[in-house]
């Protein structure tokens, strides 16, 4: 369903660490975040509809936030400045 990967706020972005990330719902969410070369970085499972990444111990870069929420995935792309 477009409208509920479209209603994902994903912010700051370009980021000095976190990221908050604002869901259309409560249900639950399986949030992975790799770097470019495919490494896994981060694997939270959520039940809530506002959640906080903490990518202060990485080095600046682009990295990939996955978000997969039922039948419903997106890929954003976060900046560290």
């Amino acid at each position: 369903d477009h409208n509920i990967v479209n209603s994902i706020k994903v912010y700051p972005n370009p980021t000095d660490g976190q990221v908050s990330i604002m869901l259309p719902s409560t249900n639950e969410v399986k949030i992975t975040v790799y770097d470019l070369n495919g490494r896994l970085l981060l694997n939270k499972v959520s039940t809530s509809d506002n959640f906080i990444i903490n990518l202060d111990k990485y080095e600046a870069g682009v990295y990939v936030l996955k978000i997969k929420m039922g039948q419903n995935e997106t890929v954003k792309r976060i900046i560290k400045k």
